[in-house]
């Protein structure tokens, strides 16, 4: 049996996940506000001065703070059902079938939270 690994963001996928979700769970005004108020933080992450981890760690914080892990899983499916096909790769998802009829084992790594990345 093979064994294929493929990333998610930016192989699977166009467009980091993770702010598309927060764009999804919260509506472009509340996403843009959460952005703005964090600007700061993304901003010295982008410069290196600031551990990208953290400022995801800041962000989830932030877009859901108090959302129960159900909350988070329900609104990853959503998100998977709804917005997930229209930012994949078309090539990546053809290889990835051609992969699966191959009965190859095919494991997704990725930075992005199980929420959404797990119905994928």
């Amino acid at each position: 049996m093979k064994l294929v690994l493929f990333d998610f963001d930016g192989t699977i996928t166009r467009k980091d996940t993770l702010f598309e979700f927060f764009r999804f769970t919260h509506g472009k005004d509340r996403y843009i506000t959460g952005l703005i108020l964090h600007f700061h933080v993304l901003f010295l992450a982008w410069l290196k001065l600031y551990p990208r981890a953290l400022a995801k760690k800041k962000l989830l914080k932030h877009f859901y703070k108090g959302w129960t892990k159900e909350d988070l899983f329900d609104a990853g499916k959503l998100y998977f059902h709804k917005v997930i096909h229209y930012i994949t790769y078309e090539e990546a998802m053809k290889e990835l079938k051609a992969y699966l009829d191959d009965d190859a084992r095919i494991i997704v790594v990725s930075a992005s939270l199980d929420v959404w990345v797990k119905p994928f």
